[in-house]
């Protein structure tokens, strides 16, 4: 990726006191465009004033993503230095107007326009300002593909920007040049280039570039096998990207953090940087997404005021040759011929004046509509990511899982932001004679583990989710009950009687594990869903009962079922998601079996490993397909 470092022009000293005073007297962005408006439609107002309030006037206009307002700007501001003949304000409206034609997806108009701005700084002798102009077109040429002749641009605006004392422009252009040389394969070069970044941004204390720095340098480190110092590098990007809450460079330091420590088997740890990693990935792919829908709104905006431009020049051009033509006409016919075409002239005008108001009218009405929906939409998104908090609060402890079963997995992957899928555990110590009459006087420990699929996904699945924990806590922490069985029984009922009542007939798919760690005995009940067991490289599909967990066609108990406690064992407890995602070349179900097979070929693998390996086929089948289902897959080893 190129160091983005794109350089606006400076504005001449007027309008710079022109932005203090809107700034910090008036402080509002309004009142500055209202002020530099004033400036330009003065009389008063001198041409270099004027020049340089359009200039500065556009790049509000930019950052509000009015693009043709700007452009319309920038060019006015080239018209006035070329009427001033001011190479120097040429050269800055020429690298803003490119600025905009790169926005709008023109990136050759975008290229040319640079090298016309390059060519004048150069004949002013505007070394600070050559140094940018460099540092922009190595930028767009590397976007473009040109990698050479990015390279050479790189090399004279760093040069220069030394020469200028351009400290943290420099500093972003010796990461681009250490990119360069990081492509080519010469990764001594590329890492003398980084490590002097890194030198330039610690002397100016630019928390930013130092982020970005040791997060290059990090990962430079780690496909060098020097996991010690890749790690300590990861750690201070992250760090810093925390304490700037930058999300880009939070995602790339918890990646690299993640693949250290995957590479030492530090299972914890791993988890702990993927998760993060994948939260903020999530996060930017969001508002990427928004800023997509933004962006292409402002296009299809752009495009109808061209059009239009290009309308009103052709009417004007239309309007010019038919007065012609009436001038030859009077001159040839009775006046009366003259009067009548001006009546014409005067209707369509009226017409089109009228069209013009509605089409205003319209616009504002459809603009307004469009805020409101916006603001509608970050109102439900908010809340359903806050009930996607509660929801993972309510979700097994990860500590408790580490406690009792050390060697683990969970691949845990939601259709929507929240899931109806969820996994539970607890313990619970009971007399024994409460479980068995072997040993009536000593305690046991008991565990409990469940994956469940409760009916539907999205918010009404997380709904139905957090009842069914509410349920299973009850029958375990209040009720005292022990079996599997009788646990599932209890949470029947409780559905029936909440929902079923209503006429509805929703409830879940479940799999309840019970270790008996003082016997070292397990025992399951599961409704739908099938258990499967992995023993000395044979995978078994465990009973189960063909009925939910919920008022169903069938109202037998749940049987509470026993397998022995053997160590190496491998248990798998899953949902459905997996099996029924679409993919694959013919857009088909991956399907039990095909699920079954892939479980049977990495259970020899440690079970970190596992895990990884099952999120790989399961983005590899789905490809660009959405996600039909929420996904949940827990492996144990005994």
């Amino acid at each position: 990726m190129i160091s983005k470092k794109i350089v606006w022009v400076s504005r001449s000293w007027p309008c710079v006191l022109i932005l203090l005073f809107a700034g910090f007297s008036m402080r509002s962005q309004q009142n500055t465009i209202d002020s530099l408006t004033s400036i330009l439609s003065s009389s008063t107002s001198s041409s270099k004033i004027k020049a340089a309030s359009a200039l500065s006037l556009g790049e509000v206009y930019f950052m509000k993503n009015n693009l043709a307002e700007a452009l319309e700007l920038f060019n006015q501001a080239l018209l006035a230095g070329e009427k001033l003949k001011d190479k120097k304000i040429c050269a800055d409206a020429l690298n803003n107007m490119a600025i905009v034609y790169n926005r709008n997806g023109n990136l050759t108009k975008c290229i040319e326009l640079l090298e016309q701005s390059l060519k004048l700084k150069k004949e002013v002798n505007d070394i600070a300002g050559i140094g940018k102009a460099c540092n922009n077109l190595g930028y767009f040429y590397q976007a473009k593909g040109d990698d050479e002749k990015a390279f050479t641009y790189y090399l004279s605006g760093e040069k220069l920007q030394k020469q200028s004392g351009d400290t943290s422009g420099r500093a972003y252009t010796l990461v681009n040049i250490g990119k360069i040389y990081l492509k080519r394969g010469d990764q001594n070069k590329a890492k003398e280039y980084f490590d002097e970044s890194l030198k330039l941004r610690e002397l100016i204390e630019d928390k930013k570039g130092i982020s970005e720095s040791t997060a290059i340098l990090g990962l430079l480190a780690f496909d060098n096998k020097d996991n010690k110092t890749a790690l300590q590098y990861a750690r201070r990007s992250l760090n810093l990207a925390n304490e700037l809450k930058m999300p880009v460079y939070i995602k790339n330091a918890s990646e690299l953090l993640y693949k250290i420590y995957r590479s030492q088997n530090d299972v914890k740890h791993a988890l702990e940087m993927h998760e993060l990693y994948t939260v903020t990935k999530d996060t930017l792919t969001s508002e990427k997404m928004r800023k997509a829908s933004i962006q292409k709104g402002l296009q299809i905006a752009y495009e109808r005021k061209a059009l239009a431009d290009s309308v009103k020049a052709s009417e004007a051009k239309r309007v010019e040759q038919l007065k012609h033509e009436q001038e030859i006409s009077r001159q040839r016919s009775y006046t009366y011929g003259g009067i009548i075409a001006l009546i014409l002239m005067l209707v369509v005008t009226l017409i089109s004046f009228k069209a013009y108001k509605q089409k205003q009218k319209d616009n504002h009405l459809i603009s307004a509509q469009k805020q409101l929906v916006d603001i509608k939409q970050k109102e439900i998104i908010d809340s359903i990511n806050y009930a996607k908090k509660i929801q993972n609060a309510l979700l097994a402890n990860e500590g408790l899982i580490n406690q009792h079963i050390p060697e683990h997995f969970v691949f845990f992957k939601p259709k929507d932001i929240v899931s109806g899928d969820f996994y539970w555990t607890t313990s619970v110590i009971r007399k024994q004679s409460a479980v068995s009459s072997s040993l009536p006087t000593a305690d046991c420990e008991l565990f409990y583990l469940a994956v469940c699929d409760s009916t539907g996904h999205g918010v009404p699945g997380a709904f139905m989710s957090l009842l069914n924990i509410s349920f299973l806590n009850e029958s375990v922490k209040e009720k005292n009950l022990i079996l599997p069985g009788e646990i599932l029984n209890h949470v029947r009922q409780q559905l029936i009687d909440v929902i079923s009542k209503e006429g509805g007939q929703d409830g879940m798919d479940a799999i309840l594990l019970c270790i008996n760690k003082t016997e070292r005995t397990i025992t399951y009940s599961a409704a739908n869903n099938t258990p499967l067991l992995v023993e000395k490289g044979i995978i078994k599909e465990l009973e189960k009962d063909k009925m939910p967990v919920g008022k169903g066609p069938r109202s037998d108990s749940f049987t509470s079922y026993s397998i022995p406690y053997n160590e190496g064992n491998v248990i798998y407890l899953c949902t459905d998601g997996f099996a029924d995602q679409f993919g694959g070349g013919k857009g088909k179900k991956f399907k039990h079996k095909q699920l079954t097979n892939l479980l049977l070929s990495v259970s020899s693998l440690p079970l970190n490993e596992q895990r990884v390996k099952l999120e790989d086929v399961f983005q590899k089948w789905k490809g660009p397909l959405e996600q039909v289902d929420d996904v949940c897959i827990i492996g144990i080893k005994l």
